[in-house]
């Protein structure tokens, strides 16, 4: 097994031995569910074409509001608001023990993550990690994980891929945690519903939610 393969096995140790039980899964339907929401909204104020352009902020935003509630549910978690640098925009971290979890979304699950100081600055703390024959992270380095999600089309109701990674400087990862194999009924399931909306008719997917055991709506 290579070093960078060594490294990542033992982040994933790390951060399962972190995160309060639940707590991946919680977050993960907390971002699925954001694509309906988002769609929704969108569909309330716009039409397709600005749908179209509106929508990757909107389920941003969704996220980013969501993670506050989600942390106050677990004991030790605990959210904040992070100004970038130029004071131009803010992100949700969550920390327990000695990480720090932030969200984003890519086009594809190995795309490296888009471009920010505030993430190289905590890729840069975790260096350590991806030594060669590392067998077990320093229980003194902060380990920094993002949510990545996304999908290939804006309008997807559902995200295409849910994954923990531990990004290097640059935003480069390994596959890290896949939480649709972890918690399988997350997977979308395929329904013939059709539902309508400014977009057209299409397949609303099976969702699942945490403390809900059906789709939104009917």
């Amino acid at each position: 097994m290579t070093g960078r393969l060594f490294g990542e096995t033992a982040q994933i140790q790390a951060f399962d031995r972190a995160a309060p039980t639940g707590l991946d899964r919680a977050l993960a339907a907390l971002v699925k569910r954001a694509y309906l929401d988002a769609r929704d909204f969108c569909e309330q104020i716009t039409g397709p074409e600005q749908d179209r352009d509106l929508r990757g902020d909107v389920k941003r935003a969704i996220v980013e509001a969501g993670l506050g509630p989600v942390a106050s549910r677990f004991a030790g978690v605990v959210a904040r608001t992070v100004p970038n640098e130029r004071d131009s925009a803010n992100h949700q971290e969550l920390s327990f023990e000695n990480v720090i979890l932030t969200v984003s979304r890519t086009p594809f699950a190995m795309a490296a993550l888009p471009e920010a100081k505030f993430r190289d600055t905590l890729a840069s703390q975790q260096q350590g990690l991806f030594r060669e024959y590392d067998a077990e992270p320093d229980a003194s380095t902060g380990l920094f994980a993002v949510l990545v999600h996304g999908s290939p089309h804006p309008f997807d109701l559902v995200p295409t891929f849910l994954r923990i990674v531990f990004p290097t400087l640059g935003g480069v990862h390994g596959a890290g945690i896949d939480l649709y194999e972890r918690h399988p009924a997350l997977k979308p399931q395929p329904s013939t519903r059709p539902t309508f909306g400014l977009n057209g008719p299409r397949l609303r997917p099976g969702v699942d939610v945490v403390g809900e055991g059906e789709g939104r709506g009917s």
